[in-house]
């Protein structure tokens, strides 16, 4: 599916993105996804291993509501931070390649 978009719309979308620190595109999907995909007690993943009681549900729903706060406390428009922050997801992701032995497939190629 495409979406065209006005510039208007296209531009509050690049803005909002930079102060979050992602780009417009991941901002839109994110947005739409919980517009029209809200997380409710039956949806969210059950604990691995476990029949999730319905408390573990909402503990399960709780975290992802932290997560996505944590997601947005931590926007900035910051050339500098943001380029920090990718630097250093591009050392973590190099980090987690090599000490990856089990196969010669890197995770993060």
């Amino acid at each position: 599916m495409t979406i065209t978009v006005t510039p208007n719309l296209e531009k509050a979308l690049s803005e909002e993105a930079q102060k979050q620190g992602t780009t417009p595109e991941r901002l839109a999907l994110d947005r739409l996804s919980d517009f029209f995909i809200p997380v409710e007690k039956d949806s969210v993943p059950p604990e691995v291993g476990s029949d999730a009681s319905g408390d573990q549900r909402e503990r399960n729903k709780a975290a992802l509501e932290v997560l996505r706060a944590w997601r947005a406390q931590n926007a900035t428009t910051d050339p500098g931070e943001l380029e920090q922050r990718r630097e250093e997801w591009e050392e973590f992701k190099a980090a987690l390649n090599e000490s990856h032995t089990s196969s010669d497939r890197l995770l993060f190629p």
